[in-house]
C-alpha cells in the first residue's frame, strides 16, 4: 500500500438525485448540527436503514450506482498497483448490505478497507460480514458518525506510515473535509473529482487532484 483514496458511499458511489432525505443530511449546517448530536444522528440513520430495507424489498427497487465514477475508479486502480481504497460510511453493517448489490461493482481487494458504523466487532464477526459481502477488503467499525473526528481515527492509523500527500479524501460534506484537513490529509470535493474525460488513465491521479482540489478555508 503506497497511496490511499478515501471515499464515501451515499452521495459519492451511490447517487441520490431525487432524495430529499440525503439532500437535507448533506446540507452544511444540518450536517454540522447532527455531527454535534451523535446520538440523534445514529437514531435517524438506524430508522432510515430499516425503512430503506422495507422499501427496497417491498417495491423491489435498487439504488443508482454512480457507474461513471466507479468505472473510472476501477481504471485508476488498474494503473496504480499501490493504490488502496478506504471507504468510510455512516451506514451500519445492516445498512451496507442494503446497497451492496450496487457497490460490488467497485474493485475492492485485499489491502482495501470498508469502515461502517457500529461497535468494534471480534474477528469472527468481521469475517462473517466479509464472507456475506464476498470481499477480501478489511472490515472496520467506528462508534462515531461524520463529521466527528473519531470517524477518521482508523484511517490515521492505517496511513501512519505514509506521507500526508499520499492520502486523498474525496467527499461532498464540507464539514468532514475540514476534519480531513485538520488531520493533514489532502481533500477534494466530489464536484472537482476528475472523470474519464478529464484525464488519461495512465496519468498520475494524485498529481491531477493537486491541480483540481478545492481549498477549504
Amino acid at each position: 500500500m503506497g497511496r490511499i483514496l478515501v471515499l464515501d458511499i451515499d452521495g459519492i458511489l451511490i447517487q441520490y438525485n431525487n432524495s430529499k432525505f440525503f439532500k437535507i443530511f448533506g446540507n452544511f449546517s444540518v450536517s454540522l448540527w447532527l455531527g454535534e448530536k451523535q446520538w440523534l444522528k445514529k437514531i435517524l440513520l438506524r430508522i432510515f436503514e430499516i425503512v430503506e430495507f422495507c422499501f427496497l424489498r417491498l417495491f423491489k427497487r435498487r439504488y443508482q450506482l454512480n457507474s461513471e465514477l466507479v468505472f473510472f475508479l476501477n481504471d485508476i486502480k488498474a494503473h496504480n498497483e499501490n493504490l488502496c481504497f478506504f471507504i468510510i460510511t455512516d451506514r451500519s453493517a445492516f445498512g451496507l448490505k442494503n446497497v451492496w448489490p450496487e457497490l460490488s461493482a467497485l474493485n475492492l481487494n485485499e489491502g482495501d478497507f470498508i469502515q461502517v458504523r457500529g461497535q468494534k466487532k471480534i474477528s469472527a464477526q468481521k469475517k462473517k460480514l466479509a464472507e456475506f459481502l464476498k470481499t477480501n477488503a478489511e472490515i472496520l467499525f467506528s462508534s462515531s458518525v461524520k463529521p466527528h473526528k473519531k470517524t477518521i481515527l482508523s484511517l490515521v492509523l492505517v496511513a501512519s506510515r505514509l506521507k500526508p500527500k499520499e492520502v486523498w479524501l474525496v467527499e461532498n460534506d464540507k464539514n468532514f473535509l475540514r476534519v480531513g484537513k485538520e488531520m493533514f490529509f489532502n481533500i477534494c470535493h466530489l464536484k472537482t473529482f476528475p472523470s474519464g474525460d478529464d484525464i488519461a488513465f495512465n496519468k498520475d491521479i494524485f498529481a491531477y487532484l493537486f491541480q483540481r482540489a478545492i481549498r477549504i478555508r
